[in-house]
């Protein structure tokens, strides 16, 4: 999949409230649908890539933000880029829709990163997870070998190989999910005299996940914050492998809690003696 163009595709936003269970764009006759490209949030160089702020997000209030800053996902699918056209339109999509698009954001790209650091406990977690969040909807197949709880580390690390083919097929099928309708067109641009290509994406899901489908096939690694209380993710460059924070802030919180508890067991001890 060659990024070639790609900034060149388009999604619309406007303000949004929050109407009970529901997100609902803000009807504004002085304010029409604005066009961006949801690519120019990826690729910045140390700035986490839309997708990545989209996993993150936790309340109420961030989600309404996102929505407003970059667009609706587009669950309604290819009908909502048509009726952006109309200032008239009022688009709503509910935030149980959108918390279930984000949970399986986070355990796709914590499937990815625990197939990286090649930890066969936490892959196994995360397919379980994706099963359980899944559940009345459709069926994660995990092969018999490792779908048992009761495992012991030992017996999942001597199933890796099996741990990791699933894995790696979990995280095609649901990327190749939402790039089924993302494909490129052959157009003529009059002024330049010559044939372009042109991306067709046709949601802002849709693009998120060309974001990730295009950083996995460059061989980039992904990495949540190691900080338990910080849901952020962010991309290790190659002169820094050993980041496990995605900024000093969060390292400097967890190295206090981290001394905190070491106070806590000295004092344990003390006791006991």
């Amino acid at each position: 999949m060659s990024s070639e163009n790609i900034k060149e595709t388009q999604w619309a936003k406007r303000p949004v409230i929050i109407e009970g269970n529901k997100i609902r764009s803000i009807f504004d006759p002085w304010h029409s649908w604005q066009w961006y490209s949801p690519f120019d949030v990826y690729g910045r160089d140390r700035e986490e890539n839309l997708y990545m702020r989209f996993a993150a997000l936790e309340s109420d209030e961030e989600i309404k933000d996102f929505i407003s800053n970059y667009g609706f996902l587009g669950l309604q699918e290819s009908s909502l880029r048509e009726v952006m056209i109309d200032d008239d339109i009022v688009i709503e999509e509910t935030i149980d829709e959108i918390r279930f698009q984000i949970s399986r954001m986070r355990i796709i790209l914590n499937l990815q990163q625990a197939i990286t650091e090649k930890k066969p406990l936490h892959s196994r977690d995360a397919l379980n997870n994706l099963r359980e969040l899944y559940k009345g909807k459709k069926t994660i197949i995990i092969s018999k070998a490792i779908d048992q709880n009761n495992l012991e580390t030992t017996d999942l690390e001597r199933k890796w190989d099996v741990i990791k083919l699933d894995s790696h097929r979990t995280i095609v099928q649901e990327i190749n999910l939402e790039l089924q309708g993302v494909h490129q067109l052959l157009i003529y641009d009059v002024s330049a005299e010559r044939y372009l290509q042109r991306w067709s994406i046709p949601t802002l899901l849709a693009a998120m996940y060309t974001m990730f489908s295009l950083d996995l096939q460059g061989g980039k690694i992904l990495r949540k914050c190691a900080n338990p209380t910080c849901p952020k993710y962010f991309e290790v460059y190659a002169n820094d492998t050993r980041k496990i924070y995605h900024d000093p802030s969060c390292a400097a919180l967890q190295a206090q809690r981290n001394f905190r508890r070491k106070k806590e067991q000295q004092k344990k001890e003390q006791t006991k003696g």
